[in-house]
């Protein structure tokens, strides 16, 4: 009730502001300035219409204060996000595509990949040269060395569900033909914004990075990780954000660079 009085209020007075400021000059054009009270003038006519004008703001002045209370409580929920939660925003029941996409596509800063093998890869490839040819941002990616022992323990891992029908050796080789693939569609001048490296230690967690946002799941056994949940965080001066990319950063520090257009000869043998 009170909201619908304030607001007949408003148009009355900007109204009557309009209706002031728009016939009385019309009348003193055409002369008729004698038939007006002697108070009116240009000074007194200002007056009257910034005064009118005003009535509205101060009707609404009360929302204002209502706006500036629901920003305190959006910060205060933020910094207890941050605090009570570590970065965590949301938690999702599989790898949520369309919103990381979308964070790959808005990005500014840097994409990061760290996965066994990418499941999918072609259905991200688009967003990801979008990200790298037009927005000029560096994209770095870790898989598991397709050689490694870890690649047989990570197979008899999967298979503890007879449903899930993966060759992980064979994914990461895949994975690495879609990437040379898409490193030969993005301009000479792009190329070396695309890195790609093979880790040869077992794998903690998967993590899908945007800029600040990040998507992290577990290998657990006889799951993918884009099929397990995935905690979603946003800051990397969070604890989770910042556990995340220490973890990227060890492991890339300790991997093996793939060169392309020919992968398959860029990997080292490993070591027995």
């Amino acid at each position: 009730m009170k909201d619908d009085i304030g607001a007949l209020l408003t148009r009355a007075s900007l109204a009557v502001a309009a209706t002031v400021a728009v016939v009385v000059p019309v009348i003193d054009m055409v002369g008729g300035t004698g038939a007006l009270p002697s108070w009116i003038s240009v000074p007194n006519l200002t007056l009257l219409v910034l005064g009118t004008a005003m009535v509205p703001l101060l009707l609404e002045l009360h929302r204002l204060r209502k706006l500036d209370s629901v920003d305190e409580r959006l910060a205060r929920m933020e910094r207890l996000q941050r605090e009570r939660f570590c970065g965590l925003v949301r938690v999702h029941s599989h790898f949520p595509e369309s919103e990381f996409t979308a964070y790959a596509e808005g990005s500014r800063s840097e994409i990061t990949i760290l996965q066994t093998w990418i499941p999918d890869l072609h259905r991200l490839t688009k967003s990801l040269r979008i990200a790298v040819a037009d927005r000029g941002v560096p994209l770095r990616i870790l898989l598991l060395h397709p050689d490694s022992e870890v690649v047989q323990l990570r197979d008899r891992a999967l298979r503890r569900d007879p449903a899930v029908h993966a060759n992980v050796k064979l994914s990461v080789r895949e994975s690495l033909g879609l990437l040379a693939e898409l490193h030969g569609e993005l301009p000479e001048s792009s190329r070396h914004l695309l890195e790609v490296r093979l880790f040869e230690s077992l794998p903690s967690v998967a993590i899908y990075r945007a800029d600040e946002h990040y998507l992290v799941s577990s290998f657990l056994h006889g799951r993918r990780a884009v099929d397990s949940t995935q905690d979603e965080i946003d800051g990397d001066d969070t604890v989770m954000g910042e556990q995340a990319r220490r973890e990227f950063d060890l492991l890339w520090g300790n991997s093996h660079p793939v060169r392309f257009p020919d992968w398959r000869a860029s990997i080292a043998p490993i070591n027995p």
